[in-house]
């Protein structure tokens, strides 16, 4: 999208470079809520047959599921980060196609901040790609 009187420039290929990281985000959170289903499986009830683990027996399984429901929302919420920063690139990109490419070359879109997004000169700029 070119400079326009609101002075703000938005770049795709950084929204969809964020995209991307989301995505893997996503990814490890589904392996990590993997692995520690699979090590419920092998430790059970990791306070024995005492009290305490009488009393941990009844509560387990409730304490599980809420960990891997946390955990599904996590990779939901990642998820929609990806879909939403992935759909915000298409939108921009179908209004204005090659804006990008004009502003790069008109040395408008070149400096990013270090934490991906920026305000530089009349630019407001997303995360660099």
């Amino acid at each position: 999208m070119t400079a326009n009187p609101s002075g703000f420039t938005v770049r795709t290929s950084g929204l969809r470079a964020r995209a991307s990281y989301a995505d893997g985000e996503a990814d490890t959170l589904w392996w990590e809520k993997r692995a520690l289903l699979d090590v419920f499986m092998i430790e059970g009830n990791p306070l024995g047959k005492d009290q305490y683990g009488i009393e941990l027996e009844r509560k387990l399984s409730t304490i599980q599921d809420g960990i891997m429901d946390a955990f599904d929302a996590c990779v939901t919420e990642a998820e929609g980060i990806r879909d939403k920063l992935a759909d915000t690139g298409s939108t921009y990109d179908s209004v204005e196609p090659g804006w990008e490419r004009t502003a790069l070359e008109r040395g408008s879109a070149s400096s990013v901040h270090p934490s991906g997004f920026g305000v530089v000169g009349p630019v407001v700029q997303g995360v660099s790609g």
